[in-house]
């Protein structure tokens, strides 16, 4: 390989990462949905984000904030802004409610079914925040913003 090839992969691998870097904080300080609406599709963010199978899809949240909800005590809430949610949990029934965004993502992308999803969804829970669950949900659309 010369030199100019050398600098041409360089300059690519850059520009992914920046590309990777600056969808990272769309999504942390405006929201998924924003991210997803800025490369058009679902399938396109996942490309330009390099995740391959649905635990790298959550892994990427690794680092919610967690936040007592203000009007459900019994409700934990992780996100990284106000009123967009990633995952909400219920601690008196042990149960989550996952974005229903990453949940349609893991379905149609990783083509999971329902179970396949919720069980990787419990484990990545379990591992990331040391939560055991009895069962995660989808969220509905509007959980994320109706749970303070």
């Amino acid at each position: 390989m010369n030199l100019q090839e050398s600098i041409r992969r360089i300059l690519r691998e850059e520009t992914k990462n920046r590309g990777r870097s600056k969808l990272i904080n769309i999504i942390k300080n405006i929201s998924l949905d924003a991210a997803i609406n800025t490369v058009s599709t679902e399938k396109n963010l996942l490309r330009i984000l390099d995740v391959n199978t649905p635990m790298e899809l959550l892994n990427m949240f690794d680092d919610l904030k967690q936040v007592q909800s203000v009007y459900y005590k019994w409700m934990v809430l992780y996100r990284y802004k106000p009123g967009h949610n990633i995952f909400v949990y219920d601690k008196v029934k042990n149960e989550g409610y996952i974005h229903y965004k990453l949940w349609g993502i893991m379905r149609s992308y990783f083509d999971l079914d329902y179970f396949d999803v919720q069980e990787i969804c419990m484990k990545w829970i379990e591992q990331t925040y040391g939560l055991k669950t009895n069962y995660i949900y989808t969220s509905f659309s509007g959980l994320e913003d109706t749970i303070l």
